[in-house]
């Protein structure tokens, strides 16, 4: 959470921030594929959120670790 932002109990309120993450053919490409081996049918955007969210708690823990560890 960012400072100074208050977190809203109401997840369907919270607004969406769109953000470009640039890919170049090859890479788009190879994400594809990956996904298309792995019978994912998740859209890469979404796929990328995912991916994202996944890292942001994993960082969380280790920070959480390392300060009240």
């Amino acid at each position: 959470m960012a400072r100074g932002i208050k977190p809203n109990p109401n997840r369907k309120e919270v607004r969406t921030i769109a953000i470009h993450v640039r890919l170049n053919e090859y890479e788009h490409g190879n994400l594809q594929r990956c996904l298309t081996i792995l019978k994912d049918e998740r859209p890469v955007s979404t796929f990328v959120r995912d991916l994202l969210n996944a890292k942001i708690k994993e960082m969380q823990k280790d920070i959480n670790s390392q300060f009240h560890g």
